[in-house]
């Protein structure tokens, strides 16, 4: 008899132990989720507001979404299957660091991962992997495009004669000297959208006909960054003040970005980031994300995933409560062989529908980027992305639209991708190359602030 006894005592102190003594943090935040809501608010302080719920909120391996982690990753689905442990053990390793999407089953966890709370979730990742991004992070540097200058010009002939007849703030600065206007013309008139002719017959029939592409063609190794994307004296800073970044996150509030595989890296680099700005985007961007098929109805397979279902955009902005949308799309597009027209007028569609259920949503185009010097891909040709751009360029001032350029600021200045920023030779670039865009989209904001 004392011999059961002592053994049951001794059951009963494991039991009280482990219940209360040595549970995991795991175990713990499982707890707290799922009793938070029984306890009085009184008693339960972190009940009080969003961010403090967050803070007893925590990303386990009980309710991490692992399945719809590993159907999201091929690679790590070949790897690891459905193995639960594994695919924890990959997120908290690798998955974070690297900037891959990870989702809960617990709906509050699920509710900050695809929020706009910076703050709240900074404390998900951070107590996932600890201080592990700071320790990785490191500066990188821009690489500017080779800029050639005016002297670039001649390669097209330009009648500055004639230029000086038809621009006349441009003869008053500079006379006849068509040196001085070419200067000008590169500082100045491709800003301000100035028209030219040129001196040789073929080359004035390209640049005075409906050929985009053609017209593209011959500019490209003359274009310059002042065309569609403002000085580059913006996108080449590094830093910004406080008062800025505060600026700036205001400017921009709840900003849900779309696209598709090239968008897809941009959503990696601001999961792995630091930066408050970048941690509060949302993303629906897809793999071979096209127009086509983001104009197909609601439920079809080719849509990103909000909520474990397949929406159509015009239903997922404003359940996502997005003030401002930024879109990068038409590649896929162009690849297939539809013309420039066609799809710029896909793209207007595409918006108009995403406003008019949201008629306050702030929209914003960036431009697409040029692809590697070298590519036979006749299709999709630097040319015709660039020709595209212009379309999408006038296209989004008539509608009231913003439009960023990031073509040129990732060019080599010559009309492609720099080299150092292709991952692939072909379309898609390297993380380093993510940093031009963050530059670009906050100096959009603070030149469009004021």
């Amino acid at each position: 008899m004392r011999n059961r006894l002592t053994i049951m005592l001794c059951l009963m102190t494991v039991w009280m132990f482990c219940a209360c003594g040595s549970m995991s943090p795991a175990d713990v935040s499982l707890q707290t989720a799922d009793t938070a809501a029984l306890v009085p608010a009184e008693e339960n302080p972190g009940t009080a507001t969003g961010t403090d719920v967050s803070k007893a909120l925590q990303l386990t391996e009980e309710n991490f979404d692992f399945r719809r982690y590993a159907d999201e990753h091929a690679d790590i689905k070949a790897a690891y299957g459905y193995d639960r442990t594994l695919l924890f053990q990959h997120l908290q390793n690798h998955g974070i660091l690297e900037g891959r999407s990870w989702h809960s089953t617990d709906p509050a966890v699920e509710e900050i991962i695809m929020g706009y709370d910076a703050a709240a979730k900074e404390e998900l990742i951070r107590a996932l992997v600890g201080d592990a991004r700071e320790e990785g992070a490191k500066e990188e540097s821009l690489i500017l495009p080779e800029v050639t200058g005016a002297e670039a010009l001649r390669d097209a002939e330009i009648d500055f004669v004639r230029y000086a007849k038809e621009y006349p703030e441009a003869a008053k600065a500079c006379g006849e000297n068509e040196e001085a206007l070419a200067a000008y013309y590169w500082e100045k008139g491709l800003c301000a959208g100035h028209l030219v002719h040129s001196r040789n017959a073929a080359k004035e029939e390209i640049l005075a006909g409906d050929d985009a592409v053609a017209r593209a063609e011959l500019l490209k190794l003359y274009r310059n960054p002042y065309v569609l994307g403002g000085a580059p004296k913006e996108w080449q800073r590094e830093d910004f003040s406080e008062e800025e970044e505060k600026r700036i996150s205001s400017f921009y509030g709840k900003t849900l970005l779309t696209g598709d595989s090239i968008m897809q890296g941009y959503q990696r680099v601001c999961a792995a980031a630091q930066d408050p700005f970048l941690l509060s985007f949302q993303f629906l961007a897809s793999h071979g994300y096209t127009l086509e098929l983001a104009l197909k109805e609601h439920g079809d397979g080719y849509h990103p995933v909000y909520r474990g279902e397949r929406m159509a955009l015009w239903d997922c902005v404003p359940l996502m409560e997005s003030d401002t949308l930024l879109c990068f799309l038409g590649g896929g597009d162009l690849s297939v062989g539809r013309t420039v027209e066609e799809t710029a007028q896909m793209y207007e569609t595409l918006l108009k529908k995403i406003g008019a259920v949201q008629p306050d949503l702030h929209i914003i185009l960036l431009s697409m980027t040029y692809v590697y010097e070298g590519v036979d891909r006749e299709i999709l040709s630097s040319a015709r992305i660039a020709a595209t751009n212009e379309v999408l360029y006038r296209m989004a001032g008539e509608n009231g639209w913003g439009f960023i350029d990031v073509s040129y600021a990732l060019s080599d200045g010559k009309g492609n991708l720099t080299p150092e920023y292709s991952l692939d030779q072909q379309t898609h670039y390297v993380p380093e190359a993510y940093a031009v865009w963050t530059r670009c989209i906050k100096s959009y904001a603070l030149r469009e602030a004021g």
